[in-house]
């Protein structure tokens, strides 16, 4: 987030050392689904539809 310009000043609140910041929405902005396919991670919610279709 810091290499996006972003400053402490503009997240109050958010300690990216600690796993309940992943839901914040600036967490989440400055880190969305397609940079992490961009950067090779798997999905693990499309590997359990592919494993288990009829749970949807």
């Amino acid at each position: 987030m810091r290499r996006k310009g972003w400053d402490n000043h503009d997240m109050p609140g958010l300690r990216m050392t600690a796993w309940r910041s992943s839901r914040s929405t600036y967490a989440q902005y400055a880190m969305p689904n397609k940079w992490f396919e961009e950067i090779g991670l798997c999905s693990l919610y499309l590997i359990c539809k592919d494993l288990h279709p009829q749970r949807g």
